[in-house]
C-alpha cells in the first residue's frame, strides 16, 4: 500500500495507483484502519472498475 487515508487506501498495481475504497476493506481493517500499520504492505486486490477518466476502483473482500 502506498498510502492511508480515511476513506480508503490507495494501492500501487504496476505502477500506477487505484483506490480501495473503505466500503472495501476487510471489517478488520476498518476499526483501525490508521492504526493498522498497513502503509508498504502488499495486499490482494481485484480491479472493480475503470473510469473514463482512468482511475481505477479496487476491493480487498470477497476476493474469490
Amino acid at each position: 500500500m502506498r498510502d492511508v487515508q480515511p476513506y480508503g487506501v490507495f494501492v500501487d498495481i504496476g505502477g500506477i495507483d487505484g483506490l480501495v475504497h473503505i466500503s472495501e476493506l476487510p471489517d478488520e481493517w476498518k476499526a483501525n484502519l490508521s492504526l493498522f500499520g498497513l502503509r508498504g504492505r502488499n495486499i490482494e486486490v481485484k480491479v472493480l472498475k475503470i473510469d473514463d477518466r482512468g482511475r481505477i476502483s479496487l476491493s480487498a473482500r470477497n476476493l474469490s
